[in-house]
């Protein structure tokens, strides 16, 4: 599997007077440099907000890398199965932050079968290399630019409804 650079995209959010946000994805031209993106962001911006009544509540410059090699996952890897965890966050003793997983390895939770198998195991690696991403120090933040706490977090599986089979 080789995830190779495809494009860059710009994803800007309107919101109208109820407060609903919708995001709308424009796909820059094949070639075109992330410098003169940056360079050209104001005015580009300026001429979507033109066109629209709503707030242009924010917008972001993405890059994206497409896998060159897809092969659908074995029967049975479902995105609506999925681990949940919750985690105490820093500085907001009284607060928590979740994150999920779809399509979460088995690796993840205590067993591969019973009630163990529902019960994240917090001590497995991949979870804890996993919530290290969003602690102080990390890659990533939660919601709100928090950090997650390691200690004293914990999770599930869960399974989300889908319509769609």
């Amino acid at each position: 599997m080789a995830f190779v650079a495809s494009n860059f995209q710009l994803v800007v959010s309107f919101v109208d007077n109820g407060g609903k946000t919708v995001d709308r994805t424009y796909n820059f031209v094949d070639g075109t440099v992330y410098a003169d993106i940056i360079t050209d962001i104001a005015t580009t911006v300026a001429t979507i907000a033109a066109t629209s009544d709503c707030l242009i509540s924010g917008y972001v410059v993405k890059s994206v890398f497409n896998n060159d090699t897809i092969t659908l996952p074995a029967a049975g890897v479902q995105n609506e199965n999925q681990a949940i965890i919750t985690t105490p966050l820093l500085g907001k003793p009284r607060d928590s932050g979740t994150l999920t997983v779809p399509g979460a390895k088995i690796g993840m939770f205590v067993g591969s079968t019973g009630p163990a198998a529902n019960v994240v195991n917090m001590a497995a690696g991949i979870v804890t290399s996993f919530i290290g991403l969003f602690v102080s120090g990390g890659i990533f933040t939660l919601s709100d630019g928090d950090n997650a706490i390691l200690s004293g977090a914990f999770g599930k599986r869960r399974h989300t409804k889908n319509n769609n089979g």
